[in-house]
């Protein structure tokens, strides 16, 4: 009672909010009305004529840091981002089949144990997102490999090595053990348009052609 009557209501529904869900609403969408009906009768002011208002604006900038200190949260930083997001890779995204909206609700659950204000909505997704392919990536690697033949894999193999096909100065560098690998001669660029550059592009595509990489790796492509 002690806000300007002006911002009571708004700092009431913020307060609530904070309370109940260690946040503070995105979108009007997320107040029931009902509920900014009843604090506006408990506080004796008029409900918003703008359902915006208390979410906007310098003043609910300060209401919401008021808040915070209340309940002694502070605002998630870049570090917290990075440590939410090996939380969720390490221990919720196996277990919930990398499904978004479970990880979004198990993030929030744990900002609100750490005393954290959640990142923003679309940063909490893309944290969801960045984890949700992490099962898949565990569980499927190794079948990948095992679907290739002993041909395949040593052909992927010979593009991790040096080049030995690169003349007197690439026969220095592997002496050296610092002669590029196969890989990067693969992704140069082809250079100026030439004869000579259109057959060395030819000769990459023979060479990447000669992996011989099954058509249905993925298991759902068909060949």
């Amino acid at each position: 009672m002690n806000k300007h009557r002006a911002n009571r209501l708004g700092f009431a529904i913020l307060l609530t909010f904070f309370r109940d869900r260690g946040r503070f609403p995105r979108h009007e969408s997320e107040v029931e009305p009902q509920g900014i009906a009843a604090l506006s009768r408990q506080l004796n002011v008029p409900p918003p004529v703008d359902g915006e208002a208390f979410l906007t604006g310098r003043t609910a900038e300060r209401l919401r840091a008021e808040i915070r200190f209340r309940f002694g949260f502070r605002e998630a930083t870049v570090a917290d981002a990075d440590m939410l997001t090996a939380w969720l890779r390490d221990h919720v995204a196996g277990e919930v089949g990398g499904e978004i909206e479970p990880m979004i609700e198990r993030l929030e659950a744990r900002c609100r144990e750490l005393a954290i204000e959640p990142p923003t909505a679309d940063r909490v997704e893309r944290i969801a997102c960045t984890d949700r392919c992490a099962p898949t990536r565990t569980t499927s690697t190794p079948g990948v490999y095992e679907r290739l033949s002993p041909a395949t894999r040593e052909r992927l193999d010979t593009l991790l090595r040096p080049d030995k096909a690169d003349g007197n100065e690439s026969a220095q560098d592997n002496n050296s053990g610092s002669a590029s690998a196969v890989l990067l001669k693969l992704r140069g660029s082809p250079g100026r348009p030439s004869l000579a550059s259109m057959q060395d592009e030819l000769a990459k595509l023979e060479m990447i052609r000669q992996i011989d990489l099954p058509g249905d790796l993925d298991g759902s492509t068909s060949t």
